[in-house]
């Protein structure tokens, strides 16, 4: 039986072409410069519109922000008095409720960095102050950069987000639309020859 299967063999070896390991590894050649041009593409669409969504979402957390600017206010002032406890209390509830405003990392940062000092009594005060002043100047560039923005661009951005969310933007979506579901199920289910790749 082994023998059939041996004879078997060197016939289907038979019929492959001579030229077959040439033109394979020149197909391989193409196909990985395809999937590297492809990869290329989809990080630059990627990256555009991740930046274009992240811009819209600090715009659309404009009223968000300016809700903590009374809290933080008054946390930095308690800290500033001596009320170390309390005022670091309520830094952390601001640092808390900023975990849900975009683009506020940065004062998130300064704001930990102050509670951290303040739990581990390291308190120098002038330095202390030169944070929470850093933090709130930061806070009120944050508001001021965002508040003409959100009047006159983020409606437009609203529109252009609609024209370019099934298209570039539709790998970054969370559902994909009903129409590209379809048909993305439909080519998928479409016989692939994958015989090249061998």
């Amino acid at each position: 039986k082994i023998k059939n299967y041996n004879n078997e063999i060197i016939k289907l070896e038979k019929l492959i072409p001579k030229e077959f390991a040439e033109k394979n590894k020149k197909y391989k050649e193409l196909y990985n410069d395809y999937r590297k041009s492809l990869n290329a593409y989809y990080n630059s669409v990627d990256d555009s519109y991740n930046n274009f969504k992240q811009i819209k979402k600090n715009l659309q957390d404009l009223e968000k922000l300016k809700a903590q600017q009374d809290n933080l206010k008054q946390s930095i002032n308690d800290i500033k008095n001596n009320a170390l406890d309390k005022g670091s209390k309520s830094l952390n509830e601001v640092m808390e409720r900023l975990d849900k405003v975009s683009g506020t990392n940065e004062i998130k940062d300064l704001i930990y960095n102050v509670i951290s000092d303040i739990q581990k009594g390291n308190v120098d005060r002038q330095a202390s102050n030169q944070k929470l002043n850093e933090i709130l100047n930061l806070f009120n560039k944050e508001i001021n950069w965002r508040e003409k923005p959100v009047k006159v661009l983020l409606p437009q951005l609203e529109k252009y987000d609609e024209l370019i969310r099934d298209t570039i933007g539709i790998r970054q979506q969370d559902k994909l639309p009903n129409k590209q579901a379809l048909s993305i199920a439909q080519c998928e289910s479409n016989h692939h020859n994958i015989s090249l790749h061998f």
